[in-house]
């Protein structure tokens, strides 16, 4: 390592207006390509500094993806049925509180969801826990997106396609 001199690794680098040229042939160089796969693979024989923060960063973005696969599924339950997705009030246990929240405090049989609902649905607003109405609205907001999306695609698809309409004449 080391055969070319680069501004990148020795003397520093300032042109700001070529940068973007400049970083992407340095990261295709032979050089840099060699320096990344050293660093994996140490990484990979004596462990990282940061492993133990690697660990746990992986497992909070598994809870949370886990955490969104289900209550995108309650919404998808809900919104294919035509329920009212809210109630009076968006308190979980109070008495009123809707369909959507309904279901996720049934769903307490699931230890995850239970666990979750009882640690972060009271916590109030500033606190993370996906369960508030704004949070229901933009996954629905996502979900109706991704259906119109879809429908255009299919409608985009074919050749040809048909139109039925029944008509009556009507005589005043």
């Amino acid at each position: 390592m080391g055969t070319v001199r680069s501004q990148f690794t020795h003397s520093g680098f300032c042109d700001r207006k070529h940068a973007t040229d400049r970083l992407s042939s340095h990261e295709q160089s032979k050089d840099h390509i060699e320096a990344v796969w050293k660093t994996a693979s140490r990484a990979k024989i004596a462990g990282r500094i940061d492993s133990e923060l690697a660990h746990e960063m992986d497992r909070h973005e598994h809870y949370w993806q886990s955490l969104l696969k289900r209550l995108i599924s309650v919404l998808k339950f809900v919104c294919e049925r035509g329920l009212a997705l809210r109630g009076d009030n968006e308190t979980i246990g109070s008495p009123n509180y809707g369909n959507y929240l309904g279901l996720l405090e049934l769903t307490e049989y699931d230890d995850f969801l239970g666990q979750h609902i009882k640690n972060l649905a009271s916590c109030g607003s500033g606190h993370t826990n996906y369960l508030s109405s704004t949070v229901c609205e933009e996954l629905v907001r996502l979900m109706g997106n991704r259906v119109l999306n879809e429908t255009i695609l299919r409608l985009k698809l074919p050749k040809y396609y048909s139109v039925s309409l029944d008509s009556t004449n009507i005589q005043l």
